[in-house]
C-alpha cells in the first residue's frame, strides 16, 4: 500500500523548503527527529487520525511551550514575535500557528 493511500484525505498540508536552500533541510530533519523521539514513539497510536491529532498537539507544544536552546531558551513564537518584521501581534489562541515565510 502506498503512503498516499494509507493516509487518505487525513494528511496535513505539504510544506516545502526554499528552493536551492539546503540549510532548511536540516531544520526540517531536526523537527522530524524531535517529534519522533520526544512525542510519537512514546505513544500507542491506533490510527492515522490519531497520528494527525498527536502531530498537531506536538506542533503546538514545540512552537508555544517547549523552549529551544538555539533560541536562548525561548519558544519559537516568542522569538518570532520579538522579530521586528513579525506580522503577528500576539500568539493565536488555537493550536494552528502559521509558519513564517520570510
Amino acid at each position: 500500500m502506498s503512503p498516499g493511500l494509507a493516509c487518505g484525505d487525513h494528511r496535513g498540508p505539504a510544506s516545502n523548503t526554499r528552493h536551492h536552500a539546503p540549510e532548511t533541510n536540516g531544520v526540517v530533519a531536526r523537527f522530524n527527529q524531535t517529534i519522533k523521539y520526544e512525542h510519537l514513539w512514546r505513544l500507542e497510536i491506533p490510527d492515522v487520525i490519531s497520528l494527525e491529532d498527536e502531530a498537531e498537539d506536538f506542533r503546538h507544544i514545540y512552537n508555544t511551550i517547549r523552549p529551544h536552546e538555539s533560541l536562548c531558551f525561548r519558544t519559537p513564537i516568542t522569538a518570532y514575535l520579538a522579530h521586528p518584521g513579525s506580522h503577528l501581534s500576539e500568539p493565536k489562541a488555537s493550536k494552528n500557528l502559521d509558519a513564517r515565510h520570510d
